[in-house]
């Protein structure tokens, strides 16, 4: 059995370009906050190099928790992102599948 698929109708398509738009929506304003949380942390480190040595609980001091704390947060993204990629992107792309993809 030889699948056939309709690549440039597929790229093509409206339903190919809302999955990829809907993608994109999500991805850039993420690639653009956590490059700007990391650009913080290595500027704030560097300019007041003291402020990542303030004790916060114990032996636990403020550059500790706040580098720990982003474990946490990529996690929930990624948990976030793989939600919002069922809902907003799957559709679109199955329908690209089912409309453009043939058995032969």
């Amino acid at each position: 059995m030889n699948k056939a698929i309709d690549w440039q109708g597929a790229f093509n398509s409206i339903a190919f370009k809302k999955a990829k738009n809907n993608r994109l929506k999500f991805v850039i304003p993420l690639l653009t906050f956590f490059t700007l949380v990391f650009l913080c942390l290595f500027s704030v480190q560097g300019i007041f190099s003291n402020i990542g040595n303030l004790k916060i609980f114990g032996p636990i001091d403020l550059g500790f928790l706040f580098v720990m704390s982003l474990f946490p947060l990529t996690g929930i993204l990624g948990i976030w992102f793989t939600c919002y990629t069922k809902a907003h992107v799957y559709p679109y792309e199955d329908q690209v599948v089912r409309t453009y993809s043939t058995k032969g």
